[in-house]
């Protein structure tokens, strides 16, 4: 018999996988949200399956794994996890667990870092801004109007003034 569990997202329980935070949203260096997966399926199962919704996927012994994703964005996260010699260890014909995760910016400086930094932004992003200001688009957090200016002084190649008005210490 191959278990097939359910997972869940951020502490919402459902039955024998869960999908959780590794302390909180980490920023890397090189501005990707990396995200602690561990799954709590059958004792017994030794492979565990990935496919992170982003072009990535993995095999391991490994129950809990990290992923890094390059933007914010959401995501179709989906797991398998096999008994020694079970048959998803071969094939796809057992059902995938499958899970949609957000990933957010936790303030404007990890969202301009998920743009491509300060000199990558446009003025598509910065209508964005204008947008979550105006309450009409949720960035995972609230959007002052210095954010904006400070994003205007960034397109305009003025980093010292969009680092005064956003908080940033972007070089």
């Amino acid at each position: 018999m191959i278990n097939t569990p359910e997972f869940i997202i951020q502490s919402v329980e459902m039955a024998e996988f869960v999908v959780e935070d590794a302390c909180g949203d980490i920023w890397s260096l090189s501005g990707g949200i990396i995200k602690q997966f561990t799954s709590q399926a059958s004792p017994y199962a030794v492979i565990f399956k990935w496919d992170f919704g982003d072009g990535t996927t993995i095999n391991t012994q490994d129950r809990s794994v990290t992923h890094e994703y390059s933007s914010t964005g959401i995501y179709i996260v989906k797991h398998q996890a096999c008994l020694l010699d079970g048959p998803c260890c071969y094939t796809n014909d057992i059902p995938w667990c499958v899970k949609s995760v957000t990933i957010e910016a936790a303030d404007i400086c990890t969202w301009i870092t998920s743009k491509g930094g300060w000199q990558a932004i446009a003025a598509y992003d910065i209508m964005i801004l204008v947008s979550a200001y105006l309450g009409q688009t949720n960035l995972g957090f609230t959007v002052e109007m210095r954010y904006i200016n400070g994003a205007i002084a960034y397109y305009l190649d003025m980093l010292d003034s969009g680092n005064n008005f956003t908080g940033c210490s972007f070089t």
